[in-house]
């Protein structure tokens, strides 16, 4: 969902290169786009694509949805996977 969401902001031409790169705010490629995708829905992976790309909110209703969205999908992989350790070790614990 994640990488869908990083996709569509590619494709709305909302998702840009940042500062640290040596064309800041032209579009991500897809490959970024996805790798951003990655880093907002797996808490526990960094593809280092945040560093990369970005979401821009300037001036674009858009961009907001779209970086509430990826702010949303954060805390849902992060209890996700929460959940996931927390059941894991009860499994462990009974075994």
């Amino acid at each position: 969902m994640a990488v869908t969401l990083a996709v569509t902001a590619g494709a709305q031409g909302i998702a840009v290169h940042t500062k640290d790169t040596a064309t800041p705010r032209a579009h991500c490629a897809l490959v970024e786009q996805v790798g951003l995708g990655v880093d907002l829905g797996a808490p526990l992976v960094n593809t280092g694509a945040k560093t990369r790309c970005a979401i821009t909110t300037d001036h674009t209703t858009a961009g907001g949805i779209l970086t509430a969205a990826g702010w949303v999908l954060q805390l849902l992989g992060f209890a996700f996977a929460t959940l996931f350790v927390a059941g894991f070790t009860g499994v462990i614990r009974k075994g």
